[in-house]
């Protein structure tokens, strides 16, 4: 109960939950936060869940950031570079971000449709990043698995 209560109380990451997402928090058992290889500036956020939960197959979701120096500004940036795994595995009818609605139509007759919505997991869905800037290069043991 303590990392639901740290995710739901917090002000940002709040208002990304839905309530099927509270169902499958109250199985969080851990978060971590490692740093990446020595020579790569960034770090790993590790989320275990209970493996006998009804919702997920994966036992450990992670997100791994990298900062890279912003060439003009002479800054640090920071840059999503993978998750693990890289889609979530979730049990039969159990993804909190599928929202199945009905629609109806004139004529009287109905579809049922799911669309992806809002969720905390959405967090762990690949992005398309923006491209480095130039200059900027990621070098191989940076995105080494």
């Amino acid at each position: 109960e303590f990392w639901y209560t740290v995710l739901t109380n917090h002000p940002t990451i709040s208002q990304l939950l839905n309530k099927r997402d509270l169902a499958v928090l109250r199985y969080l058992r851990d978060v971590r936060i490692s740093l990446l290889k020595e020579g790569t500036k960034g770090f790993k956020v590790s989320f275990e869940f209970d493996g006998n939960n009804p919702y997920l197959l994966d036992r450990v979701l992670e997100k791994e950031y990298l900062l890279y120096p912003k060439i003009s500004m002479g800054q640090s940036v920071l840059r999503e570079i993978r998750c693990r795994p890289e889609r979530v595995s979730w049990k039969p009818m159990k993804d909190p971000s599928l929202v199945t609605y009905t629609r109806k139509y004139k004529n009287g007759t109905s579809t049922r449709e799911v669309t992806t919505g809002q969720s905390f997991f959405n967090l762990f869905l690949p992005l398309a990043l923006e491209p480095l800037p130039p200059g900027a290069q990621l070098t191989a043991r940076e995105v080494e698995t």
